[in-house]
């Protein structure tokens, strides 16, 4: 493997703007699927960017003459699924840099992490690759380039069948991210179909993974704050049994046995805080105060649970 130096561990993200570019386009063209159409047309790329002096084209210098510096995965005698994983890694933490991440764009990272994800077997080569699409998203400046890629969003979407709580975690991380951005209502409709909407209310109701359960909150909040969002998928969310799913969540958690709950801090203010967000809602919260369970499992924690007043009373106040 011929990389350039890798970045320092102390280095923060404010700093990857110094990473050699050529550092970058070596991890990324280590995630290429070996006999793929990508392999020509990411060296075409690059050969582009080299005939127009571009400086951002692969470093040709002997790795001889610098593999004392480079501290790479090979040379740690790690595995090639390994060594996979740890470039995709470092491409996540530099995918929070916007110079990093405009690079990246430009060098076909969307379309390699695409192949990874339609052809990869390892559940968690797939999260990395949602990870970092994930942090490639949070750049304003690159989310019309990123969703118009053919094939993108779908086969997001399709991500959300997968049965890995870091897949869905990193799935449901890009989904908050991108719904915060100018392209909302374009992602939000690729959602709308009710298998869809009944997989995330399954997850919903099923997750007792604590990092899933902050990520999926905080998906459904991100929804609910884009007014344009809202209003295309509440409807289709209340029929599929939204109340219920959470009411179920509610249950699940207050349920839970004292050894349970200390594994889990933050977890039941969490919900209580995203029922608050619900019930000011019109629509739901008119289906909140007619349900009999919620109410029965409110008063409980009303009685046993005081650290929890504040959200039970600004939830009982909107009604």
């Amino acid at each position: 493997m011929d990389l350039p130096f890798a970045p320092a561990e102390e280095e923060s993200l404010e700093e990857t703007t110094a990473v050699d570019p050529s550092y970058t386009i070596s991890l990324i063209r280590q995630l290429i699927r070996k006999g793929s159409s990508l392999e020509k047309e990411f060296s075409d790329k690059q050969r582009v960017n080299s005939d127009d002096g571009d400086s951002m084209q692969p470093d040709n210098t002997d790795p001889s003459e610098k593999s004392d510096k480079q501290g790479l995965p090979e040379e740690r005698s790690v595995s090639p699924k390994d060594q996979l994983v740890e470039c995709g890694c470092i491409l996540q933490d530099l995918a929070a840099s916007t110079p990093q991440a405009e690079l990246m764009i430009n060098s076909l990272v969307i379309e390699v992490l695409l192949d990874n994800l339609h052809t990869a077997k390892s559940s968690r080569m797939k999260g990395i690759c949602l990870g970092i699409m994930g942090n490639l998203v949070c750049h304003e400046s690159l989310v019309a380039a990123i969703s118009s890629k053919k094939g993108l969003i779908a086969t997001v979407v399709e991500q959300l069948f997968l049965n890995d709580v870091k897949c869905l975690s990193e799935a449901f991380r890009l989904f908050a991210a991108i719904l915060r951005s100018s392209a909302s209502v374009s992602w939000a409709q690729a959602l709308l179909p009710d298998e869809i909407l009944s997989r995330i209310l399954l997850i919903v109701g099923k997750t007792d993974n604590c990092t899933l359960l902050e990520k999926i909150i905080d998906f459904l909040s991100t929804v609910i704050d884009n007014r344009d969002v809202i209003a295309m998928l509440i409807q289709p969310l209340l029929k599929l049994g939204l109340v219920d799913r959470v009411i179920g969540l509610l249950t699940n958690e207050i349920e839970r046995s004292p050894d349970e709950k200390l594994d889990r801090p933050g977890s039941l203010d969490l919900i209580l805080h995203f029922m608050e967000e619900l019930s000011a809602i019109h629509c739901v919260s008119k289906a909140m105060s007619s349900n009999d369970r919620l109410i029965k499992v409110l008063v409980n924690i009303y009685l046993f649970i005081s650290p929890v007043e504040f959200w039970l009373q600004a939830i009982v106040l909107r009604w």
